[in-house]
């Protein structure tokens, strides 16, 4: 379900993908994981929101719209750079994360540019929950 609304679903909860764009290279701080370089190009963050959707997204809304200044999330530290844009949201009710973070890795190919990022309560050994896209294998559906 791809979605640019305010309201979201009513499902309880799930995952979701953030389509993010970088509009120009980016180094940013992204909390206690460390500084990165972040190229120019388009994102995919794989998050979840186990009480629901409505507000974990909008609160990511209100990072990168400059609403919202306490950064919390690894995705928050990028979110709140002026260069960094979500273009679309995805929600995937009752999909597990780190699911998804795997059928993302299989979907694209993808650089890595912050380990660890978004995935430290990972408990699936996902590299990071942050991908940069580089080439999309396949036009399917998650």
């Amino acid at each position: 379900m791809t979605t640019n609304s305010k309201k979201l679903s009513t499902s309880p909860g799930g995952s979701y993908l953030l389509h993010i764009t970088v509009s120009q290279a980016v180094r940013q701080k992204i909390g206690a994981l460390g500084t990165f370089n972040f190229p120019a190009g388009p994102y995919v963050y794989v998050g979840s929101a186990r009480r629901g959707f409505d507000a974990r997204i909008n609160r990511h809304r209100a990072i990168a719209n400059g609403r919202k200044n306490k950064l919390h999330w690894h995705i928050d530290f990028l979110l709140s750079h002026p260069d960094v844009y979500i273009e679309r949201v995805d929600i995937f009710p009752g999909r597990e994360e780190c699911e998804l973070s795997e059928w993302v890795r299989n979907k694209y190919a993808c650089e890595i540019p912050a380990p660890g990022f978004g995935a430290s309560d990972c408990t699936h050994n996902c590299p990071a929950h942050l991908y940069r896209v580089v080439v999309i294998r396949e036009n399917d559906c998650a």
